[in-house]
């Protein structure tokens, strides 16, 4: 009966629930028994080594992998969708590619999120004289800051980043993390997938950390950060 009431308890609280997770690729595992939580107005880092299964676990969120065993929550609903669905119920996915198309200028990229373009200028001013350019012509951090505008201007209830810090600037990182502590203000449900622990638990609330597939830490950042966490990478 406890059990039963934590589970209810969880699905009305939190905006994205992974309960007891297990997934991979053909017949290995990358993930096993993952339990995972986030809710409407918070910052969550997923931690963990190059390998740990952190792509993995997002993969399976956004339905692009489907679990072995477990289920995972998005909104209080059990997910079964496919992953086009999944978006346009209010997932912002940024996956760890630059998802913007290279052939079309910055303004034709925004015109094509589900977002209001004039919202997506207003989070990256940066942007404005570049309308013109095409994507495949900006730098990686001008790509990724289109990436997240167009993402943010739907006004995404789930928000899942993989390694955005991947190549980039470290002041373009903090303008990119900024934004999306500041979606999470708004009421978005952010997940934050790092290899590097520093930059993402200096705007999560809470963290977990991945080691070879299982959860090895779950608990606040401030207390992650706190500790030396060599050790979780081992």
């Amino acid at each position: 009966m406890v059990a039963n009431t934590k589970r209810i308890l969880d699905l009305a609280e939190n905006r994205l629930v992974v309960d007891d997770v297990t997934t991979g690729y053909l017949d290995h595992p990358a993930v096993r028994n993952v339990n995972l939580q986030v809710a409407s107005g918070e910052v969550v880092a997923l931690l963990g080594a190059n390998g740990a299964g952190k792509t993995t676990l997002i993969k399976a969120v956004v339905g692009l992998l489907s679990a072995w065993e477990g289920s995972i929550y998005l909104n209080g609903e059990k997910a079964s969708s496919p992953t086009f669905k999944r978006v346009r119920a209010g997932i912002g996915w940024l996956p760890d590619t630059r998802s913007i198309f290279m052939g079309l200028s910055v303004e034709e990229n925004l015109r094509l999120g589900r977002g209001d373009k004039e919202l997506a200028l207003e989070t990256f001013p940066e942007l404005k004289p570049l309308l013109k350019r095409r994507g495949g012509v900006l730098s990686g951090g001008q790509q990724q800051m289109l990436a997240v505008a167009r993402v943010l201007a739907s006004r995404p209830q789930i928000v899942l980043a993989d390694e955005l810090s991947v190549g980039l600037a470290p002041q373009i990182v903090d303008r990119l993390l900024e934004e999306l502590w500041r979606a999470s203000r708004r009421g978005a449900a952010v997940l934050l997938v790092e290899q590097f622990a520093r930059i993402a638990l200096d705007v999560a609330d809470r963290s977990y950390v991945l080691r070879r597939g299982e959860l090895v830490f779950d608990g606040s950042a401030t207390e992650l950060l706190s500790r030396d966490i060599s050790d979780l990478y081992l």
